[in-house]
């Protein structure tokens, strides 16, 4: 039995984002790949005849975020996530309504509340809450295990998950560079 960790792991990824100049109105579009090499991953190796010759799937994301300004202090969000990896599949879809406390710039304060849907197995809803502010967001969400079999394991009871989140906005600028004067 093999107890490896360590494995080089490639992932790529786009986003194209649409933003209106006068309003916060936004659309991000975007998709990954994640495992490119397909790595062996052979912790507790499933391949007994073969141990260390376990390669990951690749995963492949897709995804869709948009941000509607309804007035000065309310925005409409949206979000749509597909990913493949395997024989699995998942779609998650939700929206929420986010309220502005404070829109002074790097000051912003923001509270953002909604529900998702996981469409995998017809299964969870997905209620989640965020604050953001500055450059910082703290979010909180809690599946709900519903509609399907699932729920005879969790007891419709799901699983929490915490995220914080750094964003960086202003990058400083690359130092001027200068060429040497011999060449």
């Amino acid at each position: 039995q093999s107890t490896n960790l360590k494995y080089f792991d490639l992932s790529a990824g786009v986003n194209l984002r649409l933003q209106s100049e006068a309003k916060r109105n936004r659309l991000d579009v975007g998709g990954g790949m994640h495992h490119i090499n397909r790595p062996n991953h052979d912790f507790w190796s499933a391949d007994l005849t073969n141990p260390g010759n376990v390669k990951l799937y690749n995963k492949l994301s897709f995804y869709a975020m948009g941000l509607l300004q309804l007035s000065g202090n309310f925005d409409l969000v949206g979000q749509g996530l597909y990913q493949t990896q395997g024989g699995y599949k998942e779609v998650v879809y939700g929206g929420a309504l986010r309220l502005h406390l404070n829109q002074n710039p790097y000051k912003e304060l923001a509270l953002q509340v909604g529900v998702d849907y996981r469409h995998r197995y017809q299964d969870a809803l997905i209620p989640h809450v965020e604050v953001l502010w500055r450059t910082w967001t703290l979010g909180f969400t809690y599946d709900l295990n519903i509609w399907s079999d699932v729920n005879i394991v969790t007891n419709r009871r799901g699983g929490p998950e915490v995220a914080l989140i750094y964003r960086l906005y202003k990058v400083k600028p690359l130092s001027k560079f200068k060429t040497c004067p011999i060449i």
